[in-house]
């Protein structure tokens, strides 16, 4: 067992002072209302965006065409911007997702150093409102987020292979 001190824990203040960092975004559609936030110094500041933005602090990153080429649906294509950070930010070491509907008002260099775990790669928040799967499976049939045959074809496989119900799960609103 290491010793308190002996580099027990990667991230440290100074650490994430001098690293390369990226909090980023996605909007598809109108779906959600961008927020206004102040910059915070050694934080670059990225929207994938469907639609041209004015007045706001993100730098847009258009992905129009890109969406043009594939025949998913704008939640899925919202996933895949958002799940994989690193596709796109090659030279950073670490991101934070928010939701652009979220106003950034803290310090989210103690957002990174309260989150992040050399144990884990992302930190998601806790679900404030379900604990259980076949819950969120009831949830995302009655917003309709999801068509039930996927929903099905996802209960099943989560039975058949004894997934726990009460694993718990995550709000992916922040995502570091």
């Amino acid at each position: 067992m290491k010793q308190i001190g002996e580099n027990y824990h990667k991230y440290n203040i100074k650490y994430i002072k001098r690293t390369k960092k990226v909090v980023y975004s996605v909007i598809i559609g109108k779906y959600d209302k961008i927020s206004s936030f102040k910059k915070q110094k050694g934080y670059s500041y990225f929207l994938f965006a469907d639609q041209k933005y004015k007045n706001t602090n993100w730098t847009i990153i258009s992905i129009s065409k890109f969406i043009k080429k594939k025949k998913i649906s704008k939640i899925k294509m919202t996933r895949y911007f958002k799940l994989f950070p690193h596709l796109f930010f090659k030279d950073y070491d670490l991101s934070i997702y928010i939701d652009a509907s979220f106003s950034i008002k803290g310090n989210l260099d103690e957002l990174l150093l309260r989150t992040l775990n050399p144990s884990f790669d992302l930190y998601f928040l806790q679900h404030p409102n379900r604990k259980k799967i076949f819950q969120e499976f009831s949830a995302v049939l009655s917003s309709k987020r999801e068509i039930k045959e996927i929903v099905n074809i996802v209960k099943k496989r989560y039975i058949k292979e004894n997934f726990p119900d009460s694993q718990g799960l995550t709000e992916n609103c922040i995502i570091s």
